[in-house]
């Protein structure tokens, strides 16, 4: 599974919002377009995150016999690190190797 995802990013008043259009919840907004695509990713972590619990929860409440199987690990990661250590540059390469298009 290598499906790529789509981040949008949008001018605001307060500098740029950016969201992933295939995934409803995940958006950031910050006063850069470098620290919107950082934070866009760590935002997309949480809302996997989340997500998982969620449904987690759901299964234990219900007592049903699910199976579970990951997705994509035979994909490469890259460690993020913090928007404030990211130039434009590692944020377009860590945007890449996530398959999230450029605006």
């Amino acid at each position: 599974m290598n499906e790529p995802l789509t981040a949008a990013f949008e001018k605001s008043p307060c500098g740029c919002i950016g969201y992933v259009q295939e995934l409803p919840g995940t958006n950031t907004q910050d006063k850069t377009l470098a620290e919107a695509k950082a934070n866009l990713i760590e935002a997309m972590e949480l809302v996997l995150q989340a997500n998982r619990e969620l449904a987690e929860e759901e299964i234990t409440s219900s007592h049903r016999q699910v199976v579970g199987e990951l997705l994509g690990t035979e994909q490469q990661t890259t460690p993020v690190p913090r928007y404030r250590e990211i130039d434009e540059n590692l944020a377009n390469n860590i945007c890449k190797d996530l398959g999230i298009l450029e605006p």
